[in-house]
């Protein structure tokens, strides 16, 4: 289940020793963030990865942190679903995409095991499912394969991806196999992201090639242990619905009226929750800063969880890619995860998310009815349970995770940059080396949000 197929460099955005650090041995003397006299108290909006690291880090320099979740849960999109199968099942983040950064370093410094990745792949081609062995030698998916392995090399306009594949002449029987390893792994449709956006993040990606999947714990579980000395500091249920940082002292509100002071506040809501203004800001954010809001894409995101007595795919199995609504399904339970391996998860994001999602109670059968088809009516015979996470239902959050539209540009640059000196903004679409929509990612970000707060 190599999702993310790109020739990249190793150039980080951040130092590597940077990145590292915060889980050798040496960090235990603090010495790797920047020297400061900052002594005030901060607020962090949102307790996913970037504001849980943010506060890690603020709290080993003693600095007054507290974290603000409007949900009644913390981890962000980092959730985890257990009873439903014998191994925990990721209903958000997943992967872990590289061994070369601080997510992964924090993994692995918990002693957590991988799974198995000997994997093997399976497409659908004219109707039919096709093995990795077979498929990878059709001249129109090597021709597929051209055009995500020189990315890096793209120089044209920034058009969508789709019009690339029409420009392209990729044919029509390849392109949902198309989408689903370019845009709906990133969030979105072909139609609606960007070859200027994918070719940076071709170019800047640093991570590394290889993807990990937890064996036999959820990332929520690592979390939750690595960062224990944090979840005191979360206050659930309390949406930050309007920011004063006209004032000496920056002033929150919640949803209810209550209000709190910080000296500083550090904003790592959803990309799509700054765009629907459910937070409202005094003064009005620079106009800079809401262009780059705006320009940033941020779509419906589904994950369709379905159980059955037995498994009729084959043991080897890593991902399935179809022509239906569901662009990939992967054995969850493949790899050692688990004893039974009878549950496939479907990843949807952008239109076909927002098809499905209307199918309402049609929905799983019709995804069974798409599997039937592959599988010889296998699936509605041995379907036993469901669960839809749909992340677009959820009130903060509101999607999946960011994209490059066409003509995205610099946004996420102006968004990340600091605002009066008091308001500073991390979260995945902040990133700007390439490592959006990954937790590493957003992790970074809360690092780079903790440095400028200390030199502020």
């Amino acid at each position: 289940m190599n999702r993310r197929r790109f020739i990249r460099n190793t150039s980080l955005a951040l130092p590597g020793w940077l990145l590292f650090a915060p889980f050798m041995e040496s960090c235990k003397k603090k010495e790797w963030l920047p020297e400061s006299d900052f002594k005030g108290s901060v607020a962090i909006i949102g307790a996913g990865a970037a504001g849980i690291y943010a506060a890690h880090l603020l709290h080993q320099r003693g600095i007054s942190v507290r974290i603000f979740e409007a949900s009644d849960r913390w981890g962000g999109r980092i959730r985890s679903l257990t009873g439903f199968s014998d191994f925990p099942i990721e209903l958000g983040a997943e992967e872990i995409h590289g061994s070369n950064s601080v997510f992964y370093s924090l993994v692995a410094a918990s002693g957590a095991a991988f799974a198995d990745d000997d994997l093997s792949d399976y497409a659908e081609l004219d109707g039919a499912l096709q093995s990795s062995d077979t498929f990878e030698s059709d001249p129109d998916v090597i021709q597929m394969r051209g055009l995500i392995d020189t990315l890096d090399e793209y120089a044209g306009a920034d058009i969508s991806a789709q019009a690339y594949a029409n420009v392209n002449e990729l044919p029509e029987r390849v392109q949902h196999f198309f989408n689903a390893e370019l845009a709906n792994e990133r969030g979105t449709s072909l139609d609606r992201i960007g070859m200027a956006g994918l070719q940076e993040e071709a170019t800047l990606w640093a991570s590394g090639e290889d993807n990990f999947m937890l064996k036999s714990q959820s990332v929520l579980s690592i979390f939750e242990t690595t960062f224990a000395e944090i979840l005191p500091k979360i206050s659930l249920n309390t949406p930050i619905t309007e920011i004063n940082w006209g004032v000496s002292n920056v002033v929150l509100t919640a949803e209810n009226g209550d209000t709190f002071q910080a000296d500083r506040v550090i904003i790592t809501s959803s990309i799509k929750v700054l765009q629907d203004d459910l937070i409202g800001f005094t003064p009005s954010l620079p106009a800079t800063t809401i262009q780059g809001i705006n320009r940033i894409g941020m779509d419906r995101g589904m994950k369709v969880i379905l159980k059955f007595s037995s498994r009729f795919w084959p043991d080897d199995t890593g991902s399935i890619f179809t022509s239906g609504f569901v662009p990939e399904y992967w054995a969850t339970g493949a790899g050692g995860r688990s004893a039974e391996n009878n549950v496939l998860t479907g990843l949807i994001c952008g239109a076909k998310a927002e098809a499905l999602h209307l199918l309402d109670i049609d929905l799983v059968p019709t995804l069974l009815q798409e599997l039937d088809a592959l599988y010889d009516g296998q699936a509605t015979a041995l379907y036993i349970d469901n669960h839809i996470m749909d992340w677009g239902n959820e009130q903060w959050v509101r999607g999946a995770y960011s994209y490059p539209r066409p003509g995205t540009g610099n946004a996420r640059a102006l968004l990340a940059e600091p605002v009066g000196n008091k308001l500073f903004f991390a979260g995945e679409a902040t990133h700007q080396g390439g490592h959006h929509a990954s937790v590493h990612g957003a992790m970074e970000t809360g690092l780079r949000a903790v440095m400028e707060v200390l030199q502020s």
